[in-house]
């Protein structure tokens, strides 16, 4: 029999990420030894293929649980239904030992509940997902586009009324070593405002363009970076004023 359970906690943290527009949750909490992943995804293109998950790495058991989140996020309510296996995972992960006292599976998911962070930064979501990406990534590639192509080879100016699409953006978080600071500005680089001819501003969206790995990457479109003491000059797209990039962002030849 399933239980139903509110994570509640998870509201503040999720409505700064949503109003920052980063469309993506991912920290650890630690309950005894059991150490816990959380890990939820939302951008819109995410809403209209699965709708919203909260996916629960348990480091301890080497697992990772996917649960569909039902009821109103803007009104606190994160409620997922727990199968008796995934309870038992959960359980797992604390490695108990006998003769440790009372216990019940409702006061645990209380403290779960209760140690969710209520703020998080950038570098230190994008730091989590890394580490856990060798792992969980062959059970995520539904949180990307086109998961098999992570070598990011160049980018392109997207026609009017297009956006960039948060399943690529994120393969920056996953593929690269870069910092979080070089990424965060990267991102932000490929939504800027443009300046035109006529004086006015017009929005100049871009995307990435990513391949599958190749024994060597020697390809047209291929982003040169130019650096000096104030900016990065992406050459091949023509943005100029880039932020400085990390040369382990992009290949560079």
């Amino acid at each position: 029999m399933t239980q139903l359970f509110n994570f509640s906690k998870h509201k503040n943290i999720y409505s700064t990420a949503w109003i920052d527009k980063e469309h993506s949750l991912a920290f650890e909490v630690a309950i005894g030894r059991g150490r816990y992943v959380f890990m939820i995804f939302f951008s819109p293109e995410d809403k209209a293929s699965s709708g919203e998950e909260l996916y629960i790495h348990l480091r301890n058991v080497n697992s990772l649980m996917r649960m569909k989140l039902y009821g109103s996020r803007k009104n606190g309510v994160f409620n997922v239904y727990i199968r008796p296996d995934q309870a038992q995972l959960i359980i797992d992960e604390l490695q108990l030992r006998s003769g440790g006292g009372h216990f019940t599976f409702e006061s645990l998911l209380n403290e779960l509940n209760d140690v969710i962070p209520q703020h998080s930064d950038f570098k230190y979501k994008i730091n989590k997902m890394r580490d856990v990406w060798s792992v969980v990534g062959d059970q995520l590639s539904n949180v990307l586009d086109d998961a098999d192509k992570i070598i990011l080879i160049g980018i392109k100016k997207l026609p009017q009324g297009y956006h960039p699409r948060e399943k690529t953006l994120r393969k920056l978080f996953m593929f690269t070593n870069s910092r979080a600071t070089d990424v965060s500005a990267f991102i932000a680089s490929l939504k800027r405002f443009c300046r035109i001819n006529d004086g006015g501003s017009a929005e100049v969206l871009h995307c990435l363009l990513f391949m599958q790995p190749t024994d060597r990457i020697v390809l047209p479109g291929t982003i040169y970076l130019r650096q000096d003491d104030e900016a990065a000059l992406c050459v091949s797209c023509g943005l100029t004023q880039c932020p400085p990039v990390s040369s382990a962002l992009v290949e560079t030849i």
